[in-house]
């Protein structure tokens, strides 16, 4: 169990790393050029970390022990997706609209999405339909 919660957590900040470096290259390609661009990776690294290692846990877990992993998935989507909404709030300096939502999908879109992947899948694993 232990070698899969590594290698998650190793794959899933390099991924979520690249993924998001994607993403702004495409959406963004003027952003790239910012000096401060690296910074960045402050939060894609420990961000992608925590929801590699919680995803391949579940994972491990969902073969034997289901209530289990679905616990593990909320708990750690549940975190990720709350950091990232109040980020995002202070970022946008507390003002919900066009501010807010802009600096969601770019900062926090991704965790988002991911985090909310996690917590579906722990919901349907305590419902036993997964």
């Amino acid at each position: 169990m232990v070698p899969a919660i590594l290698i998650g957590c190793i794959t899933g900040a390099i991924s979520f790393s690249l993924l998001t470096l994607l993403v702004h290259w495409l959406c963004w390609p003027s952003m790239l050029l910012d000096g401060q661009y690296g910074m960045v990776f402050m939060v894609t690294l420990p961000f992608g970390a925590i929801l590699g290692a919680t995803s391949a846990l579940a994972m491990v877990l969902s073969a034997d022990h289901k209530i289990s992993a679905g616990w593990v998935a909320i708990g750690g989507g549940a975190p990720i997706a709350a950091l990232s909404l109040l980020a995002t709030l202070l970022l946008s300096k507390g003002k919900i609209g066009k501010e807010f939502f802009a600096t969601l999908l770019f900062y926090f879109g991704l965790s988002l999405l991911w985090a909310g992947g996690l917590i579906i899948r722990g919901m349907l694993l305590l419902k036993g339909r997964f």
